[in-house]
């Protein structure tokens, strides 16, 4: 009851084509996919005389893809070209605030296959490039066109008990000159019920400012942008184990993730310095982010499962010259689910609790000094289905607990005025969501 439209309008297009041709010696597969898309949003009633705070995006996409294998005589031996370029372009409204962007993309990846002696030592090596050009407009003009020649190389051991992947890339960016990125995964098989997973690497990106906080546009702050751009890069490394056990004599798992990536030169949108902007800057200080995710899978009767999983995102850097929690990102987050199927494989039930941990807000923008947090809420999605030869027929539902934000918006009755904002949303809009769908197999294995 904000005036506002709680779900956009959407019209969407998309057209899919892909074709095969399989030979004895080589392999080919091209096609398009041509989307476009229109979205409104907004606001749709007023009580004052104001114009319409109107949010409409519409873009269009051409995509052309290609892939060619070449085999050889020799065992494990082939050659892949990738080919792809990708013509994009976008329109944006937020209110007052316009946004257009257009990107041309190519992109050509080469890739040679073989081994050294036997299938257990085999190398992959191959060159790649990357064309991009960049125009958009908002404030001002921003532009870039990008050339990224690189070449890389990997190889991987396999045995019974181990398998080692070794891997490095080394790009040249025609702004920000090389860049090299190691790698490494090993897998051991501890025990017959035991799987240990490790993994350490360098990755590096140029962000996008813009795309990557549009979201942001949805208020009347100011953005203050930095006088260069740096490339952001990150150290990453962590394990993963699974435990492997019987309960009540059937298969179940237990597995722990851990992950922590360590980033230089971020870049970052700081909505804690000033309540008017918002601050986009590349870090020199403190960035990092630590993952961890347990998950249990029971199956404690028959033809029902159960599936268990806390995460947790420790995902800090410096807001406001202080080293705080990312902002609208929940820290806790559980999951549960519970799926049933008769004997006869007709009925399938599913439900789905989830719990979302508190998330910082921007202190700034509530007008406060820090310290701001929304509530932790719970959400339950649910479907049944019912299975005939050729089809399904499911009903389920979505938020069927009904939970809702209030007042989502920050001032809505003054779209136009300084102190609007609707981008602290933390939690579900619409409510209880239920729907009712078929799926049509053309064939089906019964077996399967």
């Amino acid at each position: 009851n904000d005036g506002f439209l709680d779900m956009q309008i959407a019209r969407d297009f998309s057209l899919f084509n892909r074709w095969d041709y399989r030979g004895k010696n080589m392999e080919v597969q091209f096609g398009g996919h041509l989307y476009t898309e229109v979205h409104d949003g907004g606001q749709f009633n007023k009580a004052s005389s104001l114009p319409l705070y109107e949010v409409d995006r519409a873009s269009k996409n051409l995509d052309l893809f290609a892939k060619t294998g070449f085999f050889f005589k020799k065992i494990n031996r082939s050659l892949g070209v990738v080919y792809n370029y990708k013509i994009h372009q976008s329109q944006n409204q937020f209110g007052p605030r316009n946004f257009s962007g257009d990107e041309k993309r190519g992109y050509l990846n080469v890739i040679y296959d073989d081994c050294i002696g036997n299938k257990d030592h085999a190398i992959k090596t191959g060159l790649s490039f990357v064309y991009s050009d960049i125009t958009q407009n908002l404030d001002t003009s921003l532009s870039m066109i990008q050339y990224v020649p690189g070449v890389f190389f990997e190889y991987t051991f396999s045995s019974s008990r181990m398998n080692v992947i070794l891997g490095s890339r080394y790009d040249y960016h025609n702004l920000y000159g090389s860049q090299f990125s190691p790698r490494a995964h090993l897998k051991f098989i501890l025990s017959e019920y035991t799987d240990l997973r490790l993994t350490a690497g360098k990755a590096w990106r140029v962000p996008n400012m813009i795309i990557d906080n549009i979201s942001l546009l949805a208020n009347s702050k100011t953005w203050v942008y930095p006088d260069t751009i740096l490339p952001e890069i990150s150290w990453n490394g962590g394990f993963s184990i699974v435990q492997r056990f019987k309960f009540f004599k059937r298969n179940s798992s237990l597995s722990l993730d851990y992950y922590h990536t360590r980033f230089e030169n971020q870049l970052i949108a700081d909505r804690d310095v000033n309540i008017d902007l918002i601050v986009f800057k590349n870090i020199k200080g403190r960035s990092y982010s630590n993952a961890v995710q347990v998950e249990l899978a029971i199956s404690p009767l028959k033809n029902l499962d159960l599936r268990f999983a806390y995460k947790l995102l420790d995902v800090k850097a410096e807001y406001a010259g202080e080293l705080q929690q990312q902002v609208m990102l929940p820290k806790h987050r559980g999951f549960m689910n519970f799926a049933y199927s008769t004997r006869n494989k007709r009925w399938e039930f599913d439900l789905t609790p989830v719990i979302i941990g508190s998330t910082r807000m921007p202190a700034m923008g509530w007008g406060a000094a820090k310290d701001i947090y929304s509530p932790t809420f719970f959400r339950l999605n649910g479907q049944i289905t019912y299975k005939l030869k050729h089809f399904d027929l499911y009903l389920g539902g979505e938020n069927i607990t009904n939970y809702r934000q209030e007042n989502p918006i920050i001032d809505a009755q003054n779209p136009f005025g300084p102190n609007f904002d609707a981008t602290m949303t933390w939690g579900p809009i619409v409510g209880t969501n239920i729907y009712l769908g078929i799926r049509i197999e053309l064939e089906r294995n019964e077996e399967k």
